[in-house]
């Protein structure tokens, strides 16, 4: 090859280069370009006072206004539903506390009632400072806007609005505030580092047997050292269709505080096919400090990587459909 032709290829190759990184850099310019302004607006915190310790009651307040929630394409009902303030200690302990947006309860409730761009939401909660609770340095590492939730600790991370502490570029999804006003110390504390407890023998089911058509109770006993955040269950149905069967699970079930039982309860739905079997496949448990326990029946191919206490007997727990 001539010295004329190894010059054109070389400069041919270094035009190709140099129209490449010009597109890569046009386009992450055009990327980094786009400039968000503020979805939410957060003004008016307080806390009753700076150091806590076991026993004192910690309340705090803030107020949030919808700015541009309808930026993202899932709050396709309207605005904001819940609103999830996140305490963090320095050491990583969590106290997640949940509120709806056209609601004054700081416990969630079902009816949907979803905000408008524009509205304000006052929060005003109060935390009592537990002996579960970490001591140290806390403060609210995170503020979660969301039209869902499913009950539980769990949030759609594609259906949220998150505000963090300090300062940073708006981002579509992300924004940052000064909360510094949240910053306090908790002392003459341990932190709960356990799941709470299922009673294996407090399993109870009304009916063992139905047509389909009776409501059937179930109910489970849990204890643990903090207050409980939620308990579900999770069952599965095994319908004949001819000399097979056919198995499929229901989705998690969130039961319910019986204060006169002194346990949790849940109605469950049967398969309605002759000859199908509803058996109990798992009962979760959560307390306010996030600290969880799943156990599975004892019985199924999934137990067997799960830690003996985890496992249990739920060969009582079937309802056979007549």
């Amino acid at each position: 090859m001539s010295k004329r032709i190894r010059k054109i290829l070389l400069s041919f190759s270094c035009m190709i280069l140099f129209f490449g990184v010009s597109v890569i850099a046009a386009n992450n310019s055009n990327a980094s370009s786009e400039v968000y302004k503020p979805f939410a607006e957060i003004s008016d915190l307080t806390v009753n006072k700076k150091n806590f310790k076991q026993g004192d009651t910690l309340e705090y307040s803030l107020k949030i206004k919808d700015l541009d929630s309808t930026r993202i394409s899932s709050f396709s009902y309207g605005g904001i539903y819940t609103v999830r303030v996140t305490w963090k200690s320095e050491k990583g302990q969590k106290l997640n506390r949940y509120f709806l947006w056209n609601q004054s309860e700081s416990e969630i409730s079902y009816a949907y009632d979803y905000g408008t761009v524009g509205t304000w939401r006052v929060i005003k909660d109060k935390i009592k400072i537990r002996k579960g609770m970490q001591a140290g340095k806390w403060t609210v590492s995170e503020i979660a806007l969301t039209d869902d939730w499913d009950g539980m600790d769990d949030i759609d991370t594609e259906q949220a609005f998150y505000i963090y502490p300090g300062s940073g570029v708006v981002e579509k999804t992300r924004m940052y505030a000064n909360l510094s006003a949240f910053d306090i110390s908790v002392s003459g504390t341990k932190k709960d580092n356990t799941p709470p407890e299922i009673n294996k023998k407090s399993l109870w089911l009304k009916y063992r047997t139905t047509s389909g058509e009776k409501k059937n109770v179930f109910r489970v006993k849990v204890k643990d050292s903090s207050p409980i955040r939620y308990v579900t269950c999770q069952w599965h149905y095994i319908v004949p269709e001819g000399k097979k069967k056919n198995r499929y699970r229901s989705g998690e079930k969130r039961m319910t505080y019986n204060k006169k039982k002194k346990a949790w309860e849940c109605y469950v739905g049967a398969d309605e096919s002759k000859g199908a079997v509803t058996r109990l496949y798992t009962v979760t448990v959560c307390d306010i400090f996030g600290n969880r326990a799943t156990y599975i029946d004892s019985s199924r191919k999934e137990a067997k990587g799960v830690k003996k206490k985890y496992r249990c007997d739920f060969s009582n727990m079937k309802i056979y459909t007549k």
